[in-house]
Formats: C-alpha cells, structure tokens, sequence
C-alpha cells in the first residue's frame, strides 16, 4: 500500500493580535459620549453610525490607551518581522446604535490598523475580514464541499469581540463590522493606524 510522504507548508499567512487592555473605559465612554455631543462627526465606512474626526485634543486616558496600542503593535511587528517602531498615525472614535454598520473597506498606508472595544456586548456586530483571495476562493470552494470552515478554506473571518479587547491587523486586510442588534445601546470603540 501507497504511504505518501509529505509537507505541508503555509506560504502566505494573515495575523490578527488580540489582547485585553487594563484601562478605565468608563472615563473613555464617557469622553467619547461628550465628544458626540459636540460634534456631528464625519462619514467614512461608518453607516448610520458616528464616526468623530482625528482625535487631537484628547485627555490622559486616552493618551494611556495611545500607550498601550504602541507596546502591543510593537509585539505584533516583531512577530511580523517589521523592523522599525510603529507609532499612532491617526485614531478615531466609533458610536454605533441599533443597526449601525460599517461598509467594506482598508485602511491604507497603514502598516497596523485596529480597534479597541470601550462599550460591547452580545449581539452588538462582530467585526468581519475577508480573505484577499475571497472571490476566487468562493468560486472555487463550495459550501457543500466544506466539510468544516477553517483559515485555510474560507473567504471571511468574523471576531466578536468583547470589552476591553485590543484587536490589531494589516491596514490592507479588508474588514466591515456587523449591524448592531441591540436596540438600546450604543456600542463605543476606538480605531486607529500606525506607521
């Protein structure tokens, strides 16, 4: 009988880092909220939602969270075998309400882009990335063929992310986030790019 031998070797490889930041977030939740209310904000992705401009003035904590985003990007590019420190480009804030959404898109020149999660809960939207290659992927892998999805058959990825949560990736990884469902609550989160 026939024994093959052989090796299977990952040739391209999309990361994403998660971790859980000790910060205040009610002191962030609550800048965000005033924030909000003097600002009508600005259109990108966002759809329905409120989405502020660049953060420039900001209080310490979000310069603390500023903080922590650089350690953990900087652990994320070593893995990558960045060479150079990443620093904050530019960093927003997010307020989505009953089914707030946000379109398909990348986040471009940045070498890192994430988003912190300040106010979440069940059902609020995951956040959704899809494999570069989706198109081909969908045309060629029929659901009827999969016996399980898996990171190396599947066009999209959802995260659900939860309080707290740090979540970085490459700025060209295409993502959208899910509706929220939650019809009395606001879901608060901070993204950002780095170079």
């Amino acid at each position: 009988m026939y024994k093959p031998n052989y090796i299977v070797t990952d040739i391209f490889k999309y990361q994403l880092y998660q971790t859980i930041l000790d910060v205040d977030t009610d002191k962030i939740k609550k800048y965000a909220l005033s924030l909000k209310k003097k600002s009508k904000g600005r259109t990108r992705s966002n759809v329905l939602g409120w989405q502020s401009d660049d953060l420039k003035d900001y209080p310490p904590c979000i310069q603390k969270l500023i903080d922590l985003i650089e350690v953990n990007a900087n652990i994320f590019a070593k893995q990558m075998h960045i060479k150079r420190e990443l620093k904050m480009d530019n960093i927003w804030i997010n307020i989505n309400e009953y089914k707030d959404t946000n379109d398909s898109h990348i986040h471009p020149y940045a070498v890192l882009s994430g988003v912190f999660y300040v106010d979440i809960k069940d059902d609020c939207g995951g956040i959704r990335f899809y494999n570069p290659l989706a198109e081909t992927l969908e045309y060629v892998i029929k659901e009827e063929m999969v016996e399980k999805w898996a990171q190396n058959n599947c066009s999209r990825w959802v995260v659900v992310p939860l309080q707290s949560v740090l979540l970085l990736f490459p700025g060209w990884l295409r993502h959208s986030v899910q509706p929220n469902k939650l019809k009395n609550f606001k879901r608060i989160s901070i993204s950002f790019n780095l170079q």
